[in-house]
């Protein structure tokens, strides 16, 4: 099925937007001529990929230079957010398209063309034919968004856009993915199920387009549920939702909570428990959490409370919430003095993570999400890394089957080390923290200037850095710790004005600490925690992300 969501941009959007109304800044033609560019080699991409003849365009772009290129300095005027998130787009579609074009050379097409860009300004063509070009579809293009299945061999003539050198075959997701019984079953054609293997009671996250079906058997023999959610998620998803709790038989009442960290607050608690109490939702009853991260930590601790505890079902419709906060029980609310300070361990009944929701979700909420996968990346998941690395594209574009993909893995690594630490008391759950202790402390110096997945890449540069000063992993690794953020468009810096003084008090207070710092750190015998590293090592770690 087409992928047709709002991240994927086609040539006739680029070309057809408004964008002489919208920019008004200065440079205004070279922006312009930067989206011609990019509508013509996405042409001309699709074109291939689709098997068709086609010529190079005269001067084509790489996603290099639409994404580290002068856009960000060359629009000082009005929607400047505008042109970059166009820019985003079609650097990912054509990324996209090559990474389709390049399955065709790994299964054995020869002679690709190749564009190469070493430098963001002209790029270099090489081809090996010139043929006249028979333009895609609009259509054709969303349908290539799809990955090439064994029922469908891709038989083109191949090209490759470059970042200065030869492009990378890219492996199908399966076979990137490794042995399946390590990450979850799979236990139909797109869908898995990982087990979460708690002593008391354990329970399952299902991933996959549909899962939301599943609420009819969590559910059972609940009178009523109590859905918690924001009003940008009942925009896109609260009609479809109504109506598979009404067809499954379940009252169900509505409340919603203001959107952002601010909304983790006690006096969010209060007024929803009275909220429940007023509407009569009794022990028996269950909540609903039906968002991202701050929906399911503040569902899941009135959840925890309300009667001294209710059941609760977590309905994750963020990557950050389906790859982490919904999975493994921690609940919570911040104080003024850091976050998550008040909450408890309260596992739901479920988890139901439907990757077709993230296609409503803006790019910097979706990039946040990638910063907790790249945590799972780097905590020692060399296989999610490669495929962090080889489908980035599709990944960026939001791919559902890729994208199920990378759920999965980073799903069951959670459910391990909840399954042996599930209340946090001998140290394993809290190597999850892996770059969440500068992070938290960025969030809460920085009044979340930074969201939490970009502000946990940046405290994940900041551990491989620590790591690195402390001799306990090589350069390389130190190197790949960056380049793992920096490839998924988070940040590597933290914001400016930040002091390590201010950000070392914080983190003083951080859950984990025992009195003075504490970090969890890569080393050569893995993940370990680390207390009390020597002020040269901190400074050169808060160095590299710059922070002075």
């Amino acid at each position: 099925m087409p992928v047709t969501n709002d991240f994927v941009i086609s040539p006739k959007e680029l070309r057809d937007t408004d964008l002489r109304e919208q920019f008004r800044g200065y440079d205004k033609d070279e922006v312009l001529e930067l989206f011609e560019r990019a509508a013509c080699t996405l042409e001309w991409l699709a074109a291939v990929a689709r098997g068709r003849t086609a010529s190079a365009p005269d001067n084509p772009i790489s996603p290099r230079e639409l994404v580290d290129g002068d856009l960000r300095e060359v629009m000082r005027g009005y929607h400047k957010d505008v042109v970059n998130d166009l820019a985003d787009r079609a650097a990912a579609t054509i990324e996209l398209l090559q990474s389709r074009i390049e399955g065709a050379v790994a299964a054995g097409h020869d002679d690709p063309v190749v564009v190469s860009a070493p430098e963001p300004t002209q790029p270099v063509v090489e081809t090996t034919s010139a043929i006249a070009p028979t333009p895609a579809t609009q259509a054709d293009e969303m349908d290539l968004l799809t990955p090439t299945s064994a029922e469908e061999p891709v038989t083109a003539e191949v090209s490759t856009i470059t970042h200065g050198a030869p492009g990378v075959v890219v492996p199908s997701a399966d076979a990137v993915v490794g042995d399946v019984a390590t990450v979850g079953a799979e236990i139909e054609p797109g869908r898995s199920v990982v087990a979460v293997a708690i002593a008391e009671r354990p329970y399952e996250v299902h991933i996959g387009s549909g899962v939301h079906d599943q609420l009819g058997i969590v559910l059972a023999g609940r009178r009523r549920v109590a859905v918690v959610s924001q009003a940008e998620v009942l925009r896109h998803h609260g009609e479809a939702f109504a109506s598979l709790l009404d067809g499954i038989g379940i009252d169900s009442e509505w409340f919603t909570i203001d959107d952002g960290e601010r909304a983790k607050s006690l006096t969010t608690i209060a007024s929803l428990s009275e909220q429940l109490a007023t509407n009569g939702i009794l022990r028996r009853d269950a909540v609903v959490a039906f968002g991202g991260g701050v929906v399911g930590d503040v569902a899941g601790f009135l959840a925890a409370t309300y009667h001294r505890g209710i059941d609760i079902v977590q309905v994750p419709t963020t990557l950050l919430a389906m790859v982490d906060s919904a999975i493994g029980g921690k609940t919570g609310v911040n104080l003024p003095q850091g976050k998550n300070l008040v909450g408890a361990f309260h596992q739901p009944l479920a988890v139901l993570a439907d990757p077709s929701t993230l296609f409503t979700l803006p790019i910097r909420e979706y990039h946040c999400g990638l910063g907790e996968v790249a945590k799972y990346a780097l905590m020692g998941d060399d296989v999610l890394a490669e495929l962090l690395t080889t489908q980035r594209g599709p990944i960026l574009v939001r791919n559902p089957e890729v994208l199920g993909d990378v759920i999965r893995r980073s799903a069951a690594m959670k459910a391990d080390f909840v399954a042996r630490d599930e209340f946090e008391r001998t140290g394993v759950r809290a190597h999850l923290n892996y770059g969440h202790t500068l992070a938290h402390a960025i969030e809460t110096v920085a009044e979340h200037a930074l969201a939490h997945g970009e502000a946990v890449a940046v405290g994940l540069v900041f551990a491989g850095a620590l790591a690195g000063a402390l001799d306990r992993i090589d350069a390389s690794a130190v190197e790949r710790h960056r380049s793992i953020v920096e490839s998924l468009g988070l940040p590597v810096r933290a914001p400016d004005g930040l002091s390590s003084a201010g950000l070392t008090a914080v983190m003083r207070r951080d859950k984990k600490a025992a009195g003075g710092l504490t970090f969890v750190l890569q080393g050569p015998r893995g993940l370990e925690l680390v207390d009390d590293p020597p002020e040269s090592a901190l400074q050169a770690a808060f160095a590299a992300v710059g922070i002075e």
